[in-house]
């Protein structure tokens, strides 16, 4: 599966934590997924990239990302999801003494554990994502969900 995307600013100068969530600019991207089914167990990988408007030489322009995961079905509609991403760090590199473990210019591994449902016309993910390779720096676990139409 090839996907593009494109997302257009919700504000052109968003403040407060709004500008911690969004560049502000038009942000495009693009990711690649291959996927292979052996049983009830989906095995994914994916390449992509995120190509962010932001201004010179305050946030990295783009993100790179990669995923390898596992799905284990547990019937036609459910499954749990384990995944192991590893994406660039929004933040330029520097070399400033004594960041080694504290580096935010690091790029961020990040384990993903959850259940997703997919029916005939609406899905939802739900589940839970740490970062594991910082050092002195770590995160605290992050709850998601998602939800969607499917057409």
């Amino acid at each position: 599966t090839l996907k593009l995307a494109y997302k257009a600013p919700l504000q052109a100068n968003p403040s407060g934590e709004r500008a911690l969530v969004s560049s502000g600019g038009t942000d495009w991207g693009y990711y690649l997924l291959l996927s292979k089914a052996v049983g009830d167990v989906v095995g994914h990988i994916q390449v992509g990239e995120t190509r962010l408007q932001v201004a010179p030489d305050t946030f990295a322009d783009h993100l790179r990302h990669h995923m390898f995961g596992l799905e284990f079905r547990l019937d036609a509609a459910n499954s749990l999801v384990m995944q192991s991403v590893t994406q660039s760090s929004i933040f330029l590199h520097t070399d400033a003494p004594g960041t080694l473990n504290f580096d935010i210019s690091r790029p961020t591994d990040a384990m993903v554990l959850g259940y997703k449902h997919s029916g005939p016309s609406f899905q939802f993910e739900t589940g839970t994502i740490e970062d594991y390779n910082q050092q002195r720096n770590e995160a605290d676990i992050t709850f998601y969900f998602s939800t969607g139409w499917r057409w």
